[in-house]
């Protein structure tokens, strides 16, 4: 009886020695960065958006360093964070798209679509839409980005209004609305695929537009098929197939109920 009692004290001993020093444990849902890593590569291995790795880690770049930890998932530190938004609903009314709906709610086309399970940008007067109420913190302030890659990815693509459009081309001379795109960015360091459902996918999703952002539309087909660049102001930047590149309104007639999400790429 006394050996089992003395066991029984040494088992639970080690017990609450493992347990006191598990904290110390390296967290399965850290992830230490080796050299040749990308934010883009580990949000691919751990399926988590790059906005959201930069977010959990306090990351304003997409920069990382060999031997940084990376957090990948949710944790009790981030509780706080999350606790910030909640779940409401919005009913809608007349004359409503969802674009507009999107932005007095402070989201994106596609986070309503999804919220949704909506397969296209149709709703209906009466429709019960789930949405996301943010606080106050996400305003749509140009804090953390480049400056000076913006002023001058503004100033390229400005210095080119006027060029005529041309279907397949990316030249200074004429230009698609993919072709713009690319070759503007091209011309300050960024590398993007050559169509816009290659670069959609390439991008990093914003919920707050900011000068310099990609703005989305679905006009011809399923799925992003023409693009812009934001210039704040409500206004983009484009290579029209009807008056090549010209600057343009968001809330246009044509363009509003067709826009489909932002993307950043740095």
């Amino acid at each position: 009886m006394q050996k089992f009692v003395r066991r029984f004290i040494v088992a639970g001993a080690l017990g609450f020695a493992l347990f006191t020093f598990q904290p110390n444990l390296a967290s399965a849902d850290d992830v230490t960065v080796n050299s040749g890593d990308t934010l883009w590569g580990i949000s691919q291995d751990y399926n988590i958006d790059v906005s959201d790795l930069k977010s959990l880690n306090n990351l304003s770049s997409t920069n990382i360093q060999p031997g940084q930890t990376l957090i990948t998932s949710e944790t009790s530190e981030t509780a706080e964070i999350l606790a910030e938004s909640e779940q409401a609903s919005y009913t809608v009314q007349s004359g409503d798209t969802l674009w507009g709906i999107s932005q007095k709610h402070q989201m994106s086309v596609d986070e309503i679509k999804s919220m949704n399970d909506l397969s296209g940008n149709s709703i209906q007067i009466g429709q019960t839409l789930s949405i996301t109420q943010s606080s106050s913190r996400d305003a749509d302030i140009n804090t953390n980005q480049d400056t000076g890659f913006v002023d001058s990815l503004i100033s390229e693509a400005k210095s080119h209004l006027g060029t005529p459009y041309v279907w397949g081309s990316m030249s200074p001379g004429a230009f698609d609305s993919s072709g713009f795109i690319v070759y503007t960015f091209q011309q300050n360091g960024v590398s993007l695929e050559r169509t816009h459902t290659d670069y959609y996918h390439q991008g990093e999703t914003v919920n707050h537009r900011q000068i310099g952002d990609v703005v989305f539309f679905e006009t011809y087909k399923n799925g992003p098929s023409h693009a812009g660049i934001y210039l704040g102001n409500n206004e983009f930047i484009h290579s029209s197939s009807s008056q090549g590149v010209i600057i343009t309104k968001m809330d246009n007639p044509y363009w509003e109920p067709r826009y489909i999400g932002t993307k950043r790429f740095r």
